[in-house]
């Protein structure tokens, strides 16, 4: 149990960087308990909401690549031909 509190203290304390919000939770619950969590509210649905914007974008990106599957397969084995012809062309000389 006590290797368990450990870890979780550690785990908090890592996933709470001091950051700019943070700093204004901080100084919001300074002011009073009622303002500091106000302010802690509001900080947690920004993080919120940039969250779902952020997985949002990244379900579109992969629609948009899996889409294309194709284009980007023929583009990374061109990249990859050419890279090789570079290399025979152009070797590496060791000194």
């Amino acid at each position: 149990m006590i290797t368990f509190l450990k870890g979780f203290t550690v785990g908090v304390a890592m996933a709470a960087p001091i950051g700019p919000l943070s700093l204004v939770c901080i100084r919001a619950s300074l002011k009073g308990n009622k303002q500091g969590f106000a302010t802690a509210l509001g900080v947690a649905l920004a993080d919120g909401f940039y969250a779902c914007i952020a997985a949002l974008g990244v379900q579109f990106v992969h629609t948009l690549i899996d889409e294309r599957r194709e284009y980007f397969f023929m583009a990374g084995g061109l990249l990859l031909a050419f890279i090789g012809l570079r290399a025979v062309i152009y070797p590496i000389e060791l000194e």
